[in-house]
């Protein structure tokens, strides 16, 4: 597979994934969370997906996407949060992070973007904007090459690319919004 593409996998790799896992079938998607800590020697998976199909939203959200034939195949490898990071942990990764998009929003986006969103003409009913963003997730999954998983920056690590970097960062536009 991607070893015969001569790539180079003990360099540092960031794998982003926005999406897809969640159409293909579980064992599917531990196989590929498996294959990418087992193939990169050091790597960051980022992957945005939808969770959570147990709250009433939640269902609707499946019915929804299996009417449109496009089935949520592998959400129940999303259940929770918990249930995510476990997902990766497992798989090797040293650590994982899963954050809801409503969190992200709520507490990574400055608040001069948050005036700016809620100026938008459509957007009357921030509750149901939540309720969508409750249902979503942002996972940063970290493996580090053999023999720095106890380096002195092993809890700094989010902070210089993970979620906490998105408050430094002046955000000018979302486009989703």
């Amino acid at each position: 597979m991607i070893e015969s593409e001569g790539l180079d996998l003990s360099a540092p790799t960031l794998i982003l994934s926005e999406c897809v896992m969640v159409y293909l079938d579980p064992e599917a998607v531990e196989d590929v969370v498996s294959y990418m800590s087992n193939t990169f020697e050091e790597n960051i998976f980022m992957d945005y997906e939808m969770f959570n199909p147990t709250s009433n939203f939640g269902k609707m959200m499946v019915q929804n996407f299996k009417n449109r034939g496009v089935p949520l195949v592998s959400i129940s490898n999303f259940m929770t949060l918990p249930k995510i990071e476990q997902m990766y942990t497992d798989a090797g990764y040293a650590e994982c992070r899963a954050v809801d998009m409503q969190r992200i929003f709520m507490e990574y986006i400055p608040m001069q973007e948050h005036q700016r969103i809620r100026k938008l003409e459509w957007l009357d009913e921030l509750e149901e904007i939540a309720l969508i963003q409750s249902h979503y997730f942002v996972s940063i999954a970290r493996k580090r090459k053999k023999g720095l998983e106890d380096s002195d920056d092993e809890t700094q690590w989010m902070d210089e690319i993970g979620f906490e970097y998105v408050k430094k960062l002046k955000i000018c536009h979302f486009s989703s919004f």
